[in-house]
């Protein structure tokens, strides 16, 4: 065989033959423990670029980003959830004159749980009332005036609250709240996960007008309307609870 012959199939070779490199990276993404999550789905998003002689590859200035973006455009997440134990596959691929780079990201897409707690677990049972314990950071609002001071409760008995003022007097307060003060929680406790927030919106049985929830007692709602006056409803006299404007 001349050695023309040889040099022209050496050259075919090359010109009809390819390549490609591979690697990974996994990615933890979010801290997931035992129990706190549920696998809802495996998602995953791919991009790549192509390059003739070397020129190319402009659409996409992050690979890496652009295939995130195609996983979430597929996959979105919800509240709550998102992506964990996260794949990043590459290739790169080589032919004569052209270059493909590939990005393939794999990933479980998990939902959170709120954490169980002793306390917790009964009182998601009953109703949006909430009970205070001794320890609890509470308020005092004098319904006459509006005023209020923030206190601890101290303990408590069938009929009054002992109130732990921020200047350290004490002061017990009769839990009817027609007796002129009202002892509610600041915050929603961080025990309850039902729809009621504080500033949310809420509209009692048969009527048409908006509250705004400023505080958490245990038989009622401290609540204000449009006009900035103050108001008690009862949890059970609760129709509905508003979207956010």
């Amino acid at each position: 065989m001349s050695s023309r012959i040889i040099i022209l199939l050496s050259a075919l070779s090359i010109l009809s033959g390819s390549c490609a490199f591979h690697s990974g990276v996994a990615d933890g993404s979010v801290a997931i423990t035992d129990g706190n999550f549920t696998v809802t789905e495996n998602t995953y998003g791919f991009a790549k670029t192509v390059r003739f002689l070397g020129i190319g590859g402009f659409n996409h200035v992050a690979l890496t980003h652009a295939a995130r973006l195609d996983m979430q455009k597929r996959f979105p997440l919800e509240k709550g959830e998102a992506y964990a134990n996260i794949i990043t596959d590459y290739r790169w691929s080589f032919f004569p004159f052209v270059g493909i780079t590939a990005c393939h990201i794999t990933a479980e897409k998990v939902r959170f749980e709120a954490p169980a707690s002793p306390r917790e677990a009964p009182r998601r049972k009953e109703s949006e009332s909430f009970k205070f314990e001794t320890g609890d950071a509470v308020r005092t609002v004098d319904l006459k005036t509006g005023s209020s001071r923030k206190a601890t409760i101290g303990n408590s008995d069938e009929l009054t609250y002992l109130l732990m003022f921020e200047d350290l007097r004490r002061k017990r307060v009769r839990k009817t709240p027609n007796k002129g003060n009202i002892v509610v929680y600041d915050k929603r406790p961080e025990y309850y996960t039902g729809p009621l927030r504080v500033d949310g919106r809420v509209r009692k049985h048969s009527s048409s007008q908006e509250y705004i929830v400023i505080g958490f007692g245990e038989e009622f709602l401290l609540v204000t309307d449009m006009s900035g006056s103050i108001d008690l409803i009862r949890y059970q006299t609760i129709a509905e609870v508003l979207p956010p404007e």
